[in-house]
């Protein structure tokens, strides 16, 4: 009886010995997945005020921001709107007028290989005027109700960001734009405002905003350590099993 408890006693070693192998050798691959994205659901008509959710319908709870001195407020110079045959099809999109824009926070922990894409084109553009888009690492604090804040000057002012897009913006056609994104930050903003001076009849169109990226590898034991320890497991509980059997 001795004899049959260490043998089942060892088999039992054996298959746990297996199964940690096999847990401990999997190894999550690196898969593409959307981390934000954005198309400005609108109603049929313009929405005037800050893209929210409850407010005109929009994907995500975004702010609005001033980068350079504007008249008016800042919530006045946005407006979401739906397509639009006469500026060419596409998605509903969000404008921005008057040196005024949105950004959000979309943070990228635990991505990496990150891209941000987006379809824009403008309305009346002046050369010297540019649709801008950037990304600020770090805290940005002191927004108003309407979820607007004026960054003109301070830490999170325009000098500070990195700049992705600094363009004249084309009448037309739509223009698709991707650029990479830092991976793995826990507070990243990102921001569309349009540098305009005194435009206050002109504005971009920026929609079908998306920022994908892959899950950051778990590691894993090289396959060769698993079977070690596996090995040490076994020979540490066999000895146990002989000395309770001798």
């Amino acid at each position: 009886m001795t004899h049959e408890k260490g043998g089942q006693g060892m088999k039992r070693i054996l298959i746990f010995t297996f199964l940690l192998f096999a847990v401990l050798s999997v190894t999550t691959n690196a898969h593409a997945v959307i981390i934000f994205q954005e198309d400005f659901n609108t109603v049929a008509t313009t929405i005037y005020g800050v893209p929210t959710i409850s407010g005109t319908g929009a994907d995500n709870n975004w702010y609005g921001v001033r980068f350079a001195p504007g008249s008016g407020t800042i919530a006045s110079d946005i407006f979401t709107s739906p397509p639009n045959s006469s500026l060419g099809a596409n998605a509903t999109n969000v404008r921005f007028k008057d040196d005024a824009g949105i950004l959000i926070n979309a943070s990228t922990a635990g991505y990496e290989n990150v891209t941000l894409s987006f379809n824009w084109r403008a309305y009346l553009p002046l050369s010297s005027e540019r649709l801008k888009v950037g990304y600020f690492i770090g805290d940005i604090s002191g927004f108003a109700s309407d979820r607007t804040i004026d960054l003109t000057t301070g830490a999170a002012s325009w000098s500070n960001w990195t700049t992705l897009l600094s363009s004249k913006t084309a009448a037309a056609p739509w223009l698709y734009s991707t650029y990479s994104l830092p991976g793995n930050e826990d507070d990243l903003w990102l921001a569309f405002w349009y540098n305009s001076g005194d435009g206050n009849s002109r504005y971009p169109l920026v929609g079908n905003i998306s920022v994908n990226g892959d899950l950051i590898p778990v590691a894993t034991p090289e396959p060769g350590s698993v079977v070690l320890l596996g090995m040490g497991l076994a020979g540490l509980v066999s000895r146990k099993f002989r000395r309770k059997t001798a």
